[in-house]
């Protein structure tokens, strides 16, 4: 939506302080300066335009160093407009991101069945949706694709069905997981492999994370990698957050601890059992100080902890 813009000359041009609150809108301290420009580049427009009648009574060559004195001045008010929509655009970033947070807590292997292609899962137990569910054996459960004319690669994961995880694989052609499920490992299909015993496949090692203790505790945390829409001069900026939804388990601006900040990401880490949690973040440079901590500011937990314990409450 379009600032309201005025037509006056405005003598001061307002700066922006590193105790202002940071706020958009018609008002919004982000839009006093763009106001003011324009208001500015308005009212030198207007001066132009009504110049031919005006100025009819000086001699040509002063009304050609009026008009120009003038153009000069609308394009350095252009020029000005310019650096605060680009000031904005790259230190007043924003965006959302969604954690997912799921694994093993015990056995689920997967293995070869030896005949038809055939995959199978010990029993065991699994975490996503912020809980822990029994996964029961599962004999023969699903079919290796045959090999096409390259080599492809499929992913095997559990994915809750009437409540109860249940071995899936991916297709050569679609070989992401759906969200909400917990990705197990790879398989490595050799071109025009159609071997019933899958000899000639490679299963990969567990993809995701193997957790004996969760909920209580975890030893490797679900993080993710926020990549920014433009690269900043600096990692000198401050970050807010806002948890929209979480599946499961209590989750908070708390439980969201930025480890690294780099000029072209972030990585944040979860401190929560929760699972799907959708974030809403800001980023914001005009009131970064020079050094920042290595924790966020909205997060109590340790720098970067070998086992991170959720809290109780």
């Amino acid at each position: 939506m379009p600032l309201t813009e005025l037509e006056n000359w405005q003598e001061a041009l307002y700066r922006i302080e590193t105790t202002d609150y940071l706020l958009g809108g018609e008002n919004g301290i982000l839009n006093v300066q763009a106001k003011i420009l324009g208001a500015r580049t308005r009212y030198l427009k207007k001066l132009l335009e009504t110049m031919g009648t005006d100025i009819s009574g000086f001699d040509l060559d002063m009304q050609a160093h009026m008009q120009a004195a003038l153009k000069f001045a609308l394009e350095q008010s252009a020029l000005a407009n310019s650096g605060v929509r680009a000031l904005h655009k790259i230190n007043q970033q924003q965006g959302e991101f969604t954690l997912y947070n799921y694994g093993i807590v015990s056995s689920a292997v997967v293995s070869k069945k030896g005949s038809n292609r055939l995959l199978s899962i010990s029993a065991g137990v699994c975490y996503l949706e912020g809980r822990k569910y029994y996964v029961p054996a599962q004999d023969s459960a699903v079919s290796v694709p045959v090999g096409e004319a390259v080599n492809g690669t499929v992913y095997a994961y559990l994915q809750l069905v009437a409540g109860i995880p249940t071995l899936k694989i991916t297709t050569i052609s679609n070989p992401t997981p759906p969200p909400v499920t917990v990705t197990l490992l790879s398989i490595t299909i050799p071109a025009l492999d159609s071997g019933a015993d899958l000899a000639a496949c490679t299963l990969s090692s567990r993809l995701c994370p193997t957790e004996p203790d969760y909920p209580n505790s975890v030893g490797t945390p679900a993080t993710i990698t926020v990549p920014l829409a433009f690269v900043l001069p600096d990692t000198a900026y401050t970050l807010e957050f806002e948890v929209l939804s979480a599946v499961g388990s209590p989750c908070d601006e708390r439980n969201l601890k930025v480890t690294t900040r780099n000029t072209n990401n972030f990585i944040v880490t979860l401190l929560s059992a929760a699972d799907d949690v959708v974030v809403r973040w800001k980023l914001s440079r005009l009131n970064s100080v020079s050094a920042h901590p290595t924790n966020d500011w909205r997060s109590r937990f340790a720098a970067y902890p070998s086992n991170s314990t959720y809290p109780t409450a």
